[in-house]
């Protein structure tokens, strides 16, 4: 009985533990996400605020990421990067109001 109840435990923590593992996207955006806020502090002293017009795309294997960055003193950005091994490239946005730089 006791072999039987730990076995169903066993299944049952399995069963709870899969829909966290499989969250390497998830892992990889919170990634991008962090490192993008640092190089946004960093090159243009911009305390982010949130993105918006977030695009991410896998292409021939690397995850492709467009975003705005909306900083908490209203300027915005544009910034884009198609590699994980580099940084984004930022462009300032002249009216931030617009949808595009």
């Amino acid at each position: 009985m006791a072999e039987r109840l730990i076995s169903l435990l066993a299944g049952l923590a399995l069963c709870l533990a899969l829909p966290f593992a499989a969250q390497p996207v998830q892992a990889q955006e919170e990634g991008w996400q962090s490192e993008l806020t640092a190089q946004m502090a960093r090159d243009y002293d911009c305390e982010v605020a949130f993105f918006s017009q977030v695009v991410e795309r896998e292409v021939n294997g690397d995850l492709v990421i467009l975003a705005k960055v909306h900083c908490l003193d209203k300027r915005t950005f544009d910034a884009y990067r198609d590699s994980a091994f580099q940084p984004f490239e930022i462009h300032p946005c002249e009216n931030p109001e617009n949808r595009a730089c």
